[in-house]
């Protein structure tokens, strides 16, 4: 088990990789993304809304259900990952304007891949960024349905509800992104636990 002071760098890095790879190779490509940040996105694609503030504020009733259904130290790791994300969000802001690259068959792939590090940073730290993660985990308390599933479609109807306002190789780009995303997610989790 991680010492506390280890648990919360191992969260911020986490969080700012994440960010990062976000604001370096899916926003300069117009690209989306699932949960609740998928729909900050949209928000920003067309209103110019702060993204991390945005993602903070269609948390807050995830954070009642954090809180409601699942108990205390469940709420504050949900509060304590969505803050920072939210804050990494736009602190990393500025980074959009200097995109490392202009393929976007190669923005999927790495930033699929780094923000697929860089959440499983925060998922090993025993933290989630609140969203359909909370959702999803709650379908399961209720319903059984695997998590990992329930993450995965209700993450595919936000995209999938927003293709009428982008173009359809955004989708699939972003689906590409997501798919590589929670493959390394999934291998970090793994690897540490190995």
């Amino acid at each position: 088990m991680l010492n506390h002071a280890m648990r919360y760098v191992i969260i911020i890095i986490g969080c700012l990789l994440a960010a990062a790879a976000y604001n370096l190779f899916l926003i300069p490509m117009n690209f989306l993304s699932g949960g609740l940040a998928g729909i900050a996105f949209i928000l920003y694609y067309l209103f110019n809304l702060p993204i991390g503030i945005m993602n903070f504020l269609l948390n807050i009733p995830i954070l009642y259900i954090a809180y409601r259904y699942f108990g205390r130290l469940y709420f504050f790791d949900t509060i304590l990952g969505t803050i920072l994300f939210s804050v990494a969000l736009d602190l990393t802001a500025f980074l959009n304007a200097y995109p490392p690259l202009s393929e976007p068959m190669l923005c999927a792939i790495v930033g699929g891949v780094i923000s697929g590090i860089g959440f499983g940073l925060i998922f090993r730290g025993n933290c989630n960024t609140g969203g359909v993660d909370v959702i999803a985990a709650l379908i399961k308390k209720l319903y059984s349905y695997n998590v990992g599933t329930m993450v995965f479609v209700l993450d595919c109807l936000i995209i999938l509800s927003s293709v009428w306002l982008f173009d359809y190789n955004i989708a699939v780009y972003t689906f590409i992104c997501m798919y590589l995303g929670g493959v390394l997610t999934n291998k970090m989790i793994d690897g540490f636990n190995m």
